[in-house]
């Protein structure tokens, strides 16, 4: 059994990083912060506290096969693990399955069986957050995790807008090329936004995260207003990517260089995860220096 009679996590890996949800302890705001339905799963999430602690829980409700949604969460427990000590990365506090109704009342029909509760960390203090950053020098591709998932709906956002990645069941082992095959709910590799999506074969490398992370740089240095939703066009004929500069910010034109060369065509050409976090960093305060 992956999970006790008392609903704490108790599975592969061993949660060094979890403890057990004491759920006395867990005071939740009433109102939904985000109610998502798929078509698998809700996944409702609610802000609140956790005996000191800022938190989120995220109530997840499955549709359809319970096993299925225990095996992509218990994955994703087994990325936040290796992960923990990278920065940039949400951290979990704990995990526990219950009654909707003994938690939460926020659904007329509340399902029969216990839903899957996952208790994460806020970072609501400016000083935890950049100690945190400055702390954690590894990176996911250190370890040769791919995280995939690079989306604004894959990333958390803290009081001070420091970015924290949050969707561990996309991350896979880059050591490990079975695993986009056997794990149902990898992203398909065809549907990624790099130039060279559509020639994986769902073999994933690690260009393709830095792609996706520039994405997000570039969509945060968006003039406010701008009516064009896309900064950049992928032109497969020239092999080129074509940045509207017009579009960026002035006060953020000091990170157009690095967003050139993390949206390179060719994946060989763009700057290591390493060098992208360390020019975002640097940028980010040139940025919000300019804008004084």
């Amino acid at each position: 059994e992956e999970f006790s009679p008392e609903g704490v996590y108790t599975g592969e890996p061993k949660a060094i990083f979890l403890q057990k949800i004491n759920t006395e302890c867990l005071v939740l705001n009433p109102e939904p912060f985000r109610d998502v339905k798929g078509l698998n799963s809700r996944e409702v999430t609610f802000t609140g506290a956790y005996t000191n602690l800022q938190i989120s829980c995220e109530c997840i409700i499955a549709f359809g096969d319970v096993n299925y949604h225990q095996a992509q969460y218990i994955y994703g427990y087994k990325m936040h693990n290796r992960l923990y000590g990278c920065r940039s990365m949400a951290h979990y506090v704990g995990v526990f399955r219950a009654h909707v109704l003994d938690i939460v009342d926020f659904i007329q029909t509340p399902p029969k069986d216990p839903a899957l509760f996952l208790v994460r960390r806020l970072y609501c203090g400016g000083n935890l957050g950049q100690y945190m950053l400055n702390k954690r020098r590894n990176d996911a591709h250190l370890k040769n995790i791919g995280l995939v998932d690079i989306t604004p709906e894959g990333l958390q956002a803290d009081a001070i807008g420091m970015l924290y990645f949050n969707s561990y069941q996309s991350c896979l082992d880059l050591q490990d090329t079975i695993v986009n095959r056997n794990k149902p709910w990898m992203v398909n590799t065809k549907l990624l936004k790099c130039p060279e999506a559509k020639n994986m074969n769902n073999m994933y490398k690690k260009p393709a995260d830095v792609f996706a992370a520039t994405l997000i740089m570039l969509g945060l240095a968006q003039k406010f207003g701008h009516n064009q939703r896309k900064l950049h066009t992928i032109d497969h004929k020239t092999k080129t990517v074509i940045i509207n500069k017009d579009g960026i910010d002035p006060r953020h034109l000091v990170m157009f260089e690095i967003i050139q060369q993390g949206l390179s065509y060719d994946p060989e050409l763009r700057p290591t995860a390493s060098a992208i976090l360390y020019a975002l960093e640097t940028s980010r305060h040139l940025s919000l220096m300019a804008g004084r």
